[in-house]
């Protein structure tokens, strides 16, 4: 039941720092610039959502019942959806991928895959012990 959660929170962790990388190439930008997006400002907020929602979720998330509940995944896989669209919506403004998108969408497949397990995990222990009860 650890590895899930332990992927989950790797997954997130490189998601965040992925804040930090270049997305994409545009020709007469500086790419030593701390981060690619506008930042500290209001425009940057979403960017800052997108990229680190799953690390809060990952380490204070899993300790609330809520996250064993079917609308837990779905907001989780929901949240992983926007995610990847922003990341593609941020990259097609460039002229060409860099890596730091490539570390992005794979952190994110990451996170789904951990997810998906953990849940799996989670609802075939409370069947099991369902069944001890009766």
């Amino acid at each position: 039941m650890k590895l899930p959660l332990l992927t989950m929170r790797a997954a997130a962790t490189l998601l965040a720092v992925c804040f930090f990388l270049p997305l994409r190439s545009c020709a007469g930008v500086d790419d030593t610039a701390f981060s690619v997006y506008d930042w500290p400002s209001f425009e940057g907020l979403p960017a800052v959502f997108l990229f680190v929602w799953p690390l809060v979720t990952a380490l204070f998330f899993h300790t609330h019942k809520f996250s064993t509940t079917p609308w837990g995944l779905v907001t989780q896989l929901t949240m992983c959806a926007a995610t990847l669209g922003a990341i593609a919506w941020f990259v097609s403004w460039g002229d060409a991928i860099r890596y730091g998108a490539f570390v992005a969408y794979v952190a994110v497949f990451l996170y789904i895959a951990g997810l998906i397990v953990y849940f799996r995990q989670v609802k075939l222990l409370s069947m099991a012990s369902s069944d001890r009860v009766v």
